[in-house]
């Protein structure tokens, strides 16, 4: 881990409106589950940013980019998420995402995972239940039969991810807190730095003023801007990836 990498990392985090809505809503006490008591006034915008899966994986990580330190935050703490799920039993074989948030939360503030008690009274939302109707002609076999049929759904929907996402080990996880290509410090600070200034409702010939590229002997103005467009272009890019718990990503 190049811990210059994280420091741009998060800087991008923090131009996320999405990622400070979300640890917004983490501090006010909401938790990423649809049923839960505390989201049911949410707007549905609120609701949508809350149980994005790739915010919360992303949080799971960097927590809240925009109340923590740098320093106070690294090197990462990272708990050993699978310990109390282990010690369920074999019935569970992978967390959700809900599960997975919950650990990362009680070890956050308590800086140990919870007991089998304190997780077991969240583990409810990792079952599904099944209302099969019951009637005279209803065998056992017709029960199994069905269960079976949603095991068979459930594992074609996973099925149809890529293989590399299928995988706890793989880079669909991996992605969240390592970098996916290289790191070009200079063209990704001149990107940011581009947006900053845009997004503080500058003119286009302001900002070329305040901050001048060097751009390889274009002089016509307009050549200028559409570098500066572009310049503004990935860091939005960037931005959306880092959203979807991708840094750099593809940005061209």
């Amino acid at each position: 881990m190049k811990k210059e990498d994280y420091m741009l990392w998060r800087e991008y985090l923090t131009r996320s409106d999405k990622y400070k809505r979300f640890c917004q809503l983490i501090g006010e006490g909401h938790i990423p589950d649809k049923t839960a008591r505390e989201n049911r006034r949410l707007a549905a915008p609120d609701k949508k940013i809350l149980l994005d899966e790739h915010l919360i994986k992303t949080w799971e990580f960097f927590g809240d980019v925009f109340n923590e330190e740098f320093e106070n935050w690294w090197p990462p703490k990272i708990p050993e998420k699978l310990k109390p799920v282990v010690e369920l039993g074999e019935a569970i074989k992978k967390p959700s995402a809900f599960m997975l948030f919950y650990i990362n939360r009680f070890f956050r503030k308590t800086g140990r995972n919870p007991s089998i008690q304190e997780f077991a009274d969240f583990s409810e939302y990792d079952f599904v239940y099944v209302r099969i109707r019951m009637t005279d002609d209803v065998t056992m076999k017709d029960i199994v039969k069905e269960i079976n049929a949603i095991k068979k759904s459930t594992r074609k929907v996973n099925l149809m991810r890529p293989k590399e996402a299928r995988s706890s080990e793989s880079l669909y996880d991996k992605r969240y807190h390592t970098p996916t290509g290289k790191i070009y410090h200079t063209a990704l600070n001149g990107y940011l730095n581009i947006y900053d200034l845009k997004k503080k409702n500058l003119k286009w010939d302001e900002i070329i003023e305040q901050h001048p590229l060097p751009l390889l002997g274009v002089k016509k103005s307009e050549n200028r801007k559409r570098t500066y467009l572009l310049y503004n272009e990935k860091a939005v890019k960037i931005i959306q990836n880092v959203e979807e718990g991708y840094f750099p990503g593809n940005y061209e």
